[in-house]
């Protein structure tokens, strides 16, 4: 049975990998990155959002809700890369992937024991 699979971090690498294996095993897959959506990609809907950016990130999610979407499965791949001494890193680098690390859909969204899902970006 074919259902739909929400990717975050789906632009390139294992994120686009995971979204081409479902895609052909005949999943709807949407796509989420801060990214454009890349060329050919396997996606039935793309949305290029920063997902450290929790009320940006609430917002999507809430859009692709009231489009009456609704994941069978959420797969998290967002990740920052950074080459160089971790003793230069940047301050505010460091800061931005502990976002990452902590997906602002973890950190925003709450169940309903009916199962409905509510989103609040002041949460952080």
């Amino acid at each position: 049975m074919a259902r739909e699979v929400w990717i975050i971090g789906a632009s390139q690498g294992l994120g686009l990998s995971v979204a081409e294996q479902y895609a052909g095993q005949g999943h709807r897959v949407v796509g989420m990155s801060r990214s454009v959506q890349p060329a050919g990609s396997p996606f039935d809907a793309w949305l290029q959002v920063d997902v450290t950016d929790a009320a940006a990130f609430g917002a999507a999610i809430e859009t692709l809700y009231a489009g009456g979407r609704t994941p069978g499965v959420i797969i998290y791949m967002a990740a920052m890369l950074y080459q160089g001494p971790l003793t230069e890193e940047p301050d505010t680098l460091l800061r931005r992937k502990s976002m990452l690390l902590t997906p602002a859909s973890s950190r925003a969204a709450t169940t309903s024991p009916s199962g409905s899902v509510t989103f609040d970006p002041a949460v952080t």
